[in-house]
């Protein structure tokens, strides 16, 4: 079949005719070529110029695949915008090939496909990752990423700039490597409970100490709060993904509400919730808790004043820190 006679079949695709030189016309065009315009196949056959119904910006790309097709190039195709009859622009995918391996006579085969809802949606995602990049870099979020197949979990460039490096960005590096930045007391349970999450699907919060100090500085550690998530393909767990967000504030004023203001150490309601949760924790191990009295503390407040007995408390406060 002759690509003139394609235009007269029912194929599912804007086919037309396309003649060009100095104006552009159409030769002929099927159906689908008028819906894909939103007019009647002959009023685009009417059409004096057809360079009308294509984008005035996307007009240069087209113009460049019919000079590739005169020199012999075919079945050249790009994404494109035409106009609509309703005054809106549209995706289209176009393909021109030309007539005949002899020469070229100037008119060439032009074949169009709907792009538009694709487009659409590409560039609704490519919002929609701007707008979250965008609420990433505002907000005080750090994110997290855990390949499992790879163990490679990311290293944020938000952390690398709260340590003062230059240039900050993001990096991958195995799981054992980022723990080394996690405060020793934290460390295990960072990775304990990473690798639970491997082998089955979890949703959890951790608090961890990660350490922000500038490199080769001592370590300076901050409270962070990590939501994670585990990500499955296929009965396996893929990723780990999920959000950290500072809590150094946060777990101050907590751990100033647990102790006693004057002396530091664990108030009495905080004092029963660590009792209880060792002796829950372990509860087959015999256990031991220790009542000290200051001695001949009521002959100190009564001779010295209450001022110089809350140095005392204090300064017992200390030694009991000390052991």
């Amino acid at each position: 079949m002759y690509y003139r006679e394609l235009c007269d079949t029912n194929l599912p695709v804007a086919m037309a005719i396309l003649k060009f030189d100095e104006i552009w016309t159409v030769e002929d065009c099927n159906d689908e070529m008028g819906k894909l315009f939103g007019m009647p196949k002959e009023e685009i056959i009417q059409i004096h110029d057809c360079r009308d119904l294509i984008c005035h910006k996307d007009i240069p790309i087209v113009n460049r695949l019919l000079e590739l097709v005169a020199i012999g190039k075919a079945n050249l195709s790009r994404e494109i915008r035409i106009m609509h009859s309703s005054g809106i622009e549209y995706w289209v995918s176009i393909r021109l090939t030309s007539f005949s391996e002899e020469g070229f006579d100037g008119s060439v085969m032009m074949f169009m496909w709907d792009m538009n809802s694709h487009k659409n949606n590409e560039v609704k995602y490519k919002i929609l990752q701007e707008k979250y990049l965008l609420m990433e870099e505002v907000a005080l979020e750090i994110p997290f990423e855990y390949d499992v197949e790879n163990d490679l979990a990311l290293y944020s460039h938000k952390l690398s700039r709260l340590r003062g490096l230059e240039n900050p960005k993001d990096e991958f590096y195995p799981l054992e490597h980022i723990s080394g930045g996690i405060h020793p007391q934290d460390r295990d349970k960072f990775l304990f409970t990473i690798k639970k999450a491997t082998i089955s699907q979890q949703t959890g919060t951790i608090d961890i100490r990660i350490n922000v100090a500038e490199p080769r500085n001592l370590p300076q550690y901050m409270w962070f709060r990590l939501n994670y998530k585990s990500i499955i393909d296929e009965d396996m767990v893929i990723r780990i993904l999920g959000r950290m967000y500072n809590v150094d504030e946060d777990k101050l004023l907590q751990e100033e509400v647990k102790r006693d203001p004057m002396t530091g150490l664990l108030n009495k309601i905080e004092s029963e919730n660590r009792a209880r949760e060792i002796l829950e924790k372990f509860s087959e191990q015999n256990h031991v808790i220790f009542v000290i009295d200051i001695d001949n503390f009521k002959t100190i407040n009564d001779t010295f004043g209450h001022t110089f007995g809350d140095t005392v408390i204090s300064d017992t406060a200390e030694e009991i820190r000390q052991m």
